[in-house]
């Protein structure tokens, strides 16, 4: 089945992806672009006639090539005073899900080796639940501290001194606030590459401070008041694709699909909310390996989520693009969302809303350079071995 990437690099794949509002020449973009359908999102210190435009991505611990392309694109916006760019940093996605959550990698003698921040047995928790252990941490720097030993062995004494003093740097950055989660520690990792390496730093929001401020719980509850024509739509569409020969990089959902999550109150572990329907009356249910269990009103005639965000800890899944659509102007996609949010959710929005899904901006693959550490998808990487920094 073609790629993304596929249709990104041939002519008929350019046009099929324009005919769906997904585009690759900047131009195009911002030539399509609308005021927001809704207020609420952009800060009122920031409010005014501006179109905002988003990249988002889960709080890493490092920064690859993907995200900085579509950084790039973000600062290309900023001195134009219609648009508003930022970059939505996700902190409620499950550890376990993504490696470089939790651990960065580090080319050596022709392999690729890991280092770990947190245990394994966090990896069921949200980043934003899962507290940092500064034993492990230090223990994490002390390999990182072999590795690039190894990494810069034979070089120049005046290069070795210089990595060196952006590690110690790079150290003091790690260790410097020991009671926090993980979360944040990423948050501040990523923030000092980003700003010591890159020059790149849009303005940020964070998904978990979103939820606090109440900005999509209405968008969701409209969703869910429409969710069994938006399951069997999101599922038709899925199999259009396949019929293209796209892959759709999602599965169909199944009859009992709520874009929920609940950490639980006792363990932290994320769970995936179900519905469950008695008589006229409906539920959202989750049972924990830790033996507790989770049963929320939904409603009977009209759906609300109210029950679930005064529980606790809840958070959205992959449809949060979905539910920020109304919010902002344009999206600069990345990876495997310009077909789940630009395709198949873009049918949902559609055919079940009636809205219009924001347009969406694919970036071009960049030149990372021509050193070594350039070659590396690893902006710590080059932060600490770039010859030209």
């Amino acid at each position: 089945m073609r790629e993304l990437n596929d249709l990104l690099t041939t002519p008929d794949g350019v046009a099929f992806l324009a005919s769906n509002d997904i585009w690759i020449h900047p131009e195009d973009f911002l030539a399509r672009l609308e005021p927001p359908v809704q207020s609420g999102l952009i800060p009122a210190s920031d409010a005014g006639p501006h179109k905002p435009v988003y990249a988002l991505q889960q709080i890493y611990v490092d920064c690859t090539q993907s995200m900085l392309d579509r950084m790039v694109l973000l600062d290309r916006l900023e001195p134009l005073a219609d648009y508003y760019p930022f970059f939505l940093w996700i902190d409620t996605d499950l550890s376990g899900t993504d490696a470089l959550m939790h651990r960065f990698h580090w080319p050596l003698f022709n392999k690729t080796v890991s280092v770990r921040l947190s245990p394994g047995a966090h990896d069921s928790r949200e980043l934003r639940f899962i507290p940092i252990e500064p034993p492990r941490l230090e223990q994490a720097l002390d390999k990182l501290n072999t590795y690039l030993g190894q990494s810069i062995s034979g070089r120049k004494k005046v290069t070795r001194s210089r990595v060196r003093a952006k590690f110690e740097q790079l150290k003091a950055v790690f260790l410097q606030q020991p009671d926090e989660m993980l979360s944040d520690l990423n948050y501040r990792v990523i923030h000092f590459l980003l700003n010591q390496q890159s020059g790149l730093n849009p303005a940020p929001m964070i998904v978990s401070e979103l939820l606090d401020r109440d900005v999509i719980t209405g968008e969701i509850n409209v969703y869910l008041n429409h969710l069994d024509e938006a399951i069997s739509t999101f599922n038709d569409a899925v199999e259009a694709l396949r019929a293209e020969d796209i892959d759709p990089k999602v599965k169909p959902l199944a009859a009992d699909y709520l874009p929920l999550h609940f950490s639980c109150l006792d363990c932290h572990r994320r769970l995936r909310l179900h519905r469950e329907q008695q008589g006229q009356d409906q539920f959202a249910t989750a049972n924990c390996k830790c033996k507790q269990s989770y049963r929320f009103y939904l409603g009977r005639h009209e759906l609300t989520m109210d029950e679930i965000a005064q529980a606790g800890p809840w958070s959205p899944d992959v449809s949060l693009t979905l539910f920020l659509n109304d919010f902002v102007s344009g999206y600069i996609g990345g990876g495997s969302s310009g077909i789940y949010y630009g395709l198949v959710m873009k049918t949902v929005l559609e055919k079940v809303l009636n809205k219009r899904r924001v347009p969406i901006l694919m970036p071009h693959a960049t030149n990372a350079g021509r050193d070594e550490a350039a070659e590396v998808d690893s902006l710590l990487y080059r932060y600490l071995l770039d010859e030209t920094g």
